[in-house]
């Protein structure tokens, strides 16, 4: 259960971060054996001075769609790693599996699900609800998107009652093009905000500010 336990903390902040979204399509299902990486990208993410405190690696297949996301820490050992299932060319489950850290290697549970898996809802083709569950289908968390003119303006967690507990606003450019991301507690204060800088329309930096304006911190994205 404690395993459990850490990897909703861990997971659940890496799929909320208000990070400006890109929805993968066709993939291939993983039912079938694992699909090699033809493309991969790094995301480094550092502290406010510049240092890396860890990072993921991102598989893509021939066509460019993302078939799997692997956390790394500082040391390079593999923490989380995160395999999508697509079902009629867009993402329907996300499963989450234990890496090879130095707890998951002692408690034999290494490169196995952590009994952790999100599922993914649409309307209209627009990804509309994220739900968090446990491998017996117990709800942990879930999200709702609102959209405006067709962007994404807002994403919502819920807690497994209903209750809101926070959430991220987007603000986007003419060219829509996501420039800043603001997360707000269930008192609708701000509590951080994320904004985001473009290399050939493809966002290449994010940078993390205090409620503030101060940096907090950075992700560098990049093709390896």
């Amino acid at each position: 259960m404690k395993f459990q336990l850490s990897a909703v903390l861990i997971l659940l902040a890496f799929m909320v971060a208000c990070n400006a979204p890109v929805t993968d399509k066709h993939a291939a299902p993983l039912e079938e054996p694992a699909e090699e990486a033809s493309k991969q990208e790094i995301k480094t993410k550092h502290n406010s001075e510049g240092i890396v405190q860890h990072y993921l690696v991102l598989d893509y297949n021939e066509n460019g769609q993302k078939i799997r996301v692997k956390e790394f820490n500082q040391d390079s050992v593999s923490l989380w790693y995160w395999e999508y299932e697509y079902e009629h060319d867009q993402v329907s489950k996300v499963v989450v599996y234990h890496g090879e850290d130095e707890v998951s290697m002692w408690a034999d549970i290494s490169n196995t699900p952590t009994g952790i898996y999100y599922t993914y809802e649409y309307k209209k083709s627009q990804l509309s609800k994220i739900t968090q569950l446990t491998e017996a289908g117990t709800v942990l968390t879930y999200s709702i998107r609102e959209y405006s003119d067709g962007q994404l303006s807002k994403e919502t967690w819920h807690s497994a009652s209903g209750t809101p507990t926070f959430y991220c606003s987007y603000e986007s450019d003419e060219a829509d093009q996501f420039l800043k991301g603001n997360v707000f507690d269930y008192n609708h204060k701000l509590v951080f905000y994320e904004t985001y800088e473009y290399t050939d329309d493809k966002i290449t930096k994010i940078n993390r500010h205090s409620k503030a304006g101060n940096i907090t911190g950075y992700d560098v994205i990049r093709e390896i």
